[in-house]
């Protein structure tokens, strides 16, 4: 439970976009095509923003365990 919570709070650290495509892909367990629905977004869009955001949390991680 801490694990999650210290995620959820590192999720929070990131742009609303970014935010929202991690809660629907990985919380919601949507479907690429299911979030480009949802967003709008061609699927290319979705998978390059899924990407940049995994990319950044990644950064938020580790920068927090320096």
């Amino acid at each position: 439970e801490q694990n999650l919570a210290n995620l959820l709070r590192d999720i929070k650290k990131l742009k609303p976009h970014y935010q929202k495509v991690i809660n629907l892909r990985y919380f919601q367990e949507l479907s690429y095509k299911e979030i480009s629905a949802e967003l709008d977004e061609p699927i290319n869009n979705v998978k390059v923003k899924l990407l940049r955001a995994k990319k950044l949390l990644a950064e938020v991680i580790n920068n927090k365990n320096d």
